[in-house]
């Protein structure tokens, strides 16, 4: 078999016209017998129709199609499939030989129409003209009777392009058309009702003699014979009887399978539930028929060619080849008008590229004594960075940007780089808002490295400069102001000069004692402080900021008395016996187990707030103790 590759649906505009004839058709057919669908010996012989027609052809037997609601059984089971199929023979004909200008169709058993719809839609495809001649051969009269109703309503309905010469007989027809010598003289049997293979009953003889008689009648340039599956034997031995086949031209084609036939009208489906048919996917329990499809029956194709069929196909061919030949004559003169013209263009292009070239030439020349110049300077720069980095020069170079690691420098169009550790006085890593403000500002430098291509500076001789000129102004136990600039656990570090910090350790802080130094001071306050030590190598200061403030014990008497009372913070709990209180200015307090009355000293955490008055002072040893008032929380 040949594997068919041919689009198998005409148009949707076309499938919705078989959908709207299909309908028309159906409803002028019931009309037509004088269905009553109120009328019990209707519904009653319309529901034997199906399984009648579905019987006689398991018993390899022919319908008897003169009884009318068989006819319409098989109009509902079988009709639009039918149409399509015809269709699909069709175009695999015109793709084998082309359209004709004259074509004669005598096709057998053309009762339901489906052949002469097939036609009309395949031809509906092609741009040109076809003057069609149609014999319908078809014994049956009821047969005939639903097909011209179909065929009517879709001319009606559709869009019929050729207008197909009709002609329509029980028996074959006794005289052909006058044909022109060209003509395409085609047979057609679209499913004819054959016995199937494995039958023992002998072939049909009047479906043998109807192919037989039109074959001989008709001596066609090609045939279209399709059947199901189980019936290509039989098929065959009565085409291939005809000798005036020509093997070569002869094809086989499976008949595609699937659903390949769009929704049917909810009109034909409750025409076809009221002849009580049973309609291929309805469901009756639904308020409305469901929208079902036809497929395609299984089966097989049977394209056969004549002799004279070859040479029609030969004569196409040549007139194909000798247009070929033309178009070759006229492509060959076009492509030496192209040449010339071509050659032309490019003379001008080489005049124009030669062009072209010497002034980019003359550009490349000033741009390379531009680029060795520049170069010179470049290296100029960076020879006077290498004595600055030699001699220990002050430079000055503008920030233009930060990242992770410090700050992005320019200097006299060279990029540097400061990092964080070496510029601690002017950028805090951790301070986003500080760093944006930096951009644009000028700064003095020492050059660190310069590895191209990005040299690095520093402020720590800079600042180290600044520092010692500030420490040579400080001496041992001078009170000063300064800001709080950082903060460890044990350290806050306070400036007290431009690029001049001093330590505070964490036991000179406040004099009472403190767990963090962030508890007491923060970053930006500014404080008071003693210089306790100076060390010059080094470049260290020592400073106090407890020893900066007035001693609560010089003068304790005049502020605090035994008997008061003052709200306090716990700070600790000493050896699980005493409380370790702040009671503000400076001072600390404790409270023995045996003074908490009913509260356990496990009832308190640092933090909590409490009421305690004032049980003795000993300015001797510097020590106050307190007692919890009645009503100890705050």
């Amino acid at each position: 078999m040949v594997d068919i590759t041919t689009p198998l649906l005409p148009s949707d505009d076309a499938l919705r016209a078989l959908d709207a004839a299909q309908e028309q058709g159906f409803r002028a057919f019931l009309s037509d017998i004088g269905h009553n669908a109120h009328s019990s010996q209707h519904r009653n012989r319309a529901s034997r129709a199906v399984p009648e027609l579905e019987s006689s052809l398991r018993r390899n037997a022919v319908p008897d199609y003169n009884e009318p609601y068989v006819v319409a059984a098989y109009m509902v089971r079988y009709h639009l499939e039918h149409c399509v199929l015809a269709y699909w023979a069709f175009k695999n004909l015109f793709g084998k030989i082309g359209f004709p200008d004259t074509l004669y169709v005598c096709d057998v058993g053309a009762g339901t129409g489906a052949g002469r719809v097939g036609l009309s839609l395949a031809l509906n495809e092609h741009q040109n003209d076809v003057k069609v001649y149609f014999d319908a051969y078809e014994p049956c009269g009821e047969m005939l009777r639903v097909g011209n109703c179909f065929w009517e309503a879709f001319r009606d309905i559709g869009t019929t392009k050729p207008r197909l010469r009709y002609r329509e007989s029980h028996t074959c027809p006794a005289v052909l058309p006058e044909l022109p010598e060209d003509a395409l003289r085609v047979v057609t049997a679209f499913h004819l009702s054959l016995p199937y293979n494995d039958s023992r009953s002998p072939i049909d003889n009047s479906a043998r003699e109807s192919v037989h008689s039109t074959l001989y009648r008709v001596s066609p340039d090609a045939g279209l014979f399709t059947c199901h599956q189980d019936k290509d034997v039989v098929l065959r031995i009565i085409v291939d009887s005809f000798s005036h086949w020509d093997s070569k031209s002869s094809a086989d084609f499976d008949i595609p399978d699937g659903p390949h036939v769009r929704n049917k009208s909810r009109f034909y489906t409750h025409s076809a539930i009221d002849l009580g048919f049973d309609v291929p996917g309805y469901e009756s329990s639904l308020s409305s028929p469901r929208s079902y499809r036809f497929s395609m029956p299984k089966g097989v194709l049977l394209l056969r060619g004549s002799q004279r069929y070859v040479e029609l196909l030969r004569r196409e061919q040549d007139r194909a080849a000798a247009s070929e030949r033309q178009k070759q004559i006229e492509a060959e003169e076009r492509a030496r008008r192209q040449q010339a013209e071509r050659e032309e263009r490019e003379r001008q292009w080489r005049i124009e590229a030669e062009r072209l070239a010497a002034q980019r030439a003359e550009a490349e020349r000033q741009r390379r004594e531009e680029e060795r110049k520049r170069q010179e300077a470049l290296d100029q720069l960076w020879a006077t960075l290498d004595s600055y980095l030699e001699s220990s020069e002050i430079i000055s170079a503008g920030v233009v940007g930060t990242n992770s690691g410090g700050l992005l420098v320019k200097w006299e169009g060279l990029s540097g780089f400061v990092p964080f550790s070496h510029c601690r006085d002017i950028a805090n890593r951790d301070d986003a808002e500080a760093l944006a403000e930096l951009r644009g500002q000028s700064f003095n430098f020492n050059v660190l490295e310069t590895a191209r291509p990005e040299f690095k500076l520093t402020r720590r001789r800079v600042i180290e400069r600044a520092k010692r000129t500030a420490l040579d102004s400080i001496s041992i136990g001078q009170v000063l102001d300064g800001q709080v600039v950082h903060i460890t656990n044990m350290y806050a570090f306070v400036s007290v000069a431009e690029n001049c910090d001093g330590k505070v350790h964490i036991s000179q802080v406040a004099r009472a004692r403190v767990e963090r130094v962030s508890d007491v001071v923060s970053v930006g306050q500014k404080v008071r402080v003693k210089v306790l030590r100076v060390d010059v190598e080094q470049n260290d200061i020592w400073l106090s900021i407890k020893d900066a403030l007035p001693n609560p014990w010089d003068d304790i008497d005049s502020f605090l008395r035994i008997g008061d009372k003052r709200t306090g913070k716990v700070q600790r709990i000493e050896d699980n016996k005493r409380l370790v209180v702040d009671i503000g200015d400076g001072l600390q307090g404790r409270i023995h187990i045996s003074q908490l009355g009913n509260w356990e000293i496990g009832s308190f955490h640092s933090g909590d707030e409490l009421l305690v008055e004032i049980l003795r002072i000993d300015p001797v040893n510097r020590l106050i103790w307190l007692k919890a008032a009645e009503n100890w929380t705050v």
